[in-house]
């Protein structure tokens, strides 16, 4: 049996998802205690766009209410891509991090503090799926306290990485058959 090798391009347009799913909003709390009563840790996370756009500097905004006697120390955000090959009765699944940002903070004991991240997104290969491949991003936002058990906060949440409307336009002007 001959195999044929063909080239594909796949070209998602950011700019058609819908306005109500763009901005993340999230929350976590944590009791970060566990023998000593340290108290409960909470932050809320603010994204203004679900689709980050290559080139763009993307601002993330936490704001952290500390009610434990832990400090709280850093900040950091990770972006994973997520990439599914699927082929016949077998799947193969990749993960590799395309971004990591970390920022010393100090949050004392019993306070509340507005933290503002930005970070820029670099080229990659956009978000999309397919009966034969599925890529998918995956943004993980981390809280860090000087607790040293259960002193680590993490939010998770899918984002959609697409192309700038002028590399869109550079692309589909070149597949016109």
């Amino acid at each position: 049996m001959e195999i044929t090798k063909k080239l594909i391009f796949v070209v998602p347009n950011a700019t058609y998802i819908p306005k109500d799913l763009q901005q993340i909003n999230g929350a976590v709390s944590k009791n970060i205690g566990v023998f000593f009563k340290s108290g409960i840790v909470s932050v809320k996370t603010s994204f203004p766009q679900r689709v980050l756009i290559t080139g763009e500097v993307i601002p993330l905004t936490l704001l952290i209410d500390n009610k434990s006697t832990c400090t709280v120390r850093e900040v950091g955000v990770r972006i994973f891509r997520i990439a599914r090959f699927y082929a016949k009765d077998q799947e193969k699944m990749t993960r590799q991090r395309k971004i990591m940002i970390r920022k010393s903070i100090n949050v004392e004991p019993n306070t509340e503090q507005q933290e503002l991240i930005e970070f820029k997104v670099h080229e990659t290969v956009q978000t999309f799926e397919s009966d034969l491949i599925e890529v998918k991003y995956l943004m993980h936002v981390d809280v860090f306290t000087t607790s040293a058990f259960r002193g680590t906060l993490n939010s998770v949440f899918s984002v959609i990485i697409g192309a700038s409307p002028t590399m869109t336009e550079e692309i589909s002007d070149c597949l016109h058959f």
